[in-house]
């Protein structure tokens, strides 16, 4: 009935039968003219799970120098990790809606929690990169919510409610180890830089 929409009538709109749009508005886009100067840059491929950090070093922005690169987990669908869904119909979260990935886009990274457990090592709750970006999302009865709190952040799950995630085996050291070294290339880089004045992007695209 609804193949038009992804089967999710709730959250896209098709009102002349054509094509399947979003009337989710979304807050804390970038414009890419303000990405200039010097910088840090995370760049995310949704289809490929895959995560770029680029440093732009120089006053004119014209050169970007790549400092890491892995894999990452952005599939939010438990039931299809294939990433050929931007949502998850058949879960909810917390505040009663889908998850959903964060809009093609570009948003600013403006905080992070460093390790606060006692040996340094992630994992914790609340320990990763935060991204400035919320989106209207709809509950079970129909209301919109607001949804926030995406960040980056390692993880045993081969999905996320929208975050990225560094993925690494429950029960392995060796795995958990590298995941947290990842994570900690991550933040170093926004810590740096924010001592240096630049501000940390994030870019996500399909």
């Amino acid at each position: 009935w609804y193949t038009y929409v992804l089967n999710d009538p709730v959250n896209y709109v098709d009102l002349w039968g054509l094509e399947r749009s979003s009337d989710r508005k979304v807050y804390g886009q970038v414009n890419p003219k303000d990405v200039k100067g010097q910088f840090v840059y995370i760049s995310i491929s949704k289809s490929k799970g895959t995560l770029d950090l680029y440093i732009s070093r120089y006053e004119d922005g014209h050169m970007v120098d790549k400092v890491a690169g892995f894999s990452v987990v952005t599939n939010v669908n438990r039931d299809n990790p294939d990433n050929s869904k931007s949502y998850d119909p058949n879960r909810r979260q917390g505040n009663d809606t889908t998850p959903h990935q964060v809009p093609n886009g570009i948003y600013e990274i403006t905080d992070e929690r460093c390790p606060s457990s006692i040996d340094g090592r992630y994992g914790k709750n609340n320990q990763g990169l935060y991204v400035n970006i919320q989106q209207e999302l709809v509950n079970s009865a129909g209301e919109t919510v607001l949804d926030g709190g995406y960040e980056i952040h390692i993880t045993p799950l081969y999905f996320t409610n929208g975050c990225i995630g560094i993925q690494y085996t429950l029960g392995d050291d060796a795995s958990q180890a590298e995941a947290e070294y990842k994570q900690n290339i991550l933040n170093t880089a926004y810590r740096e830089g924010k001592n240096k004045g630049y501000k940390t992007y994030i870019e996500y695209k399909n």
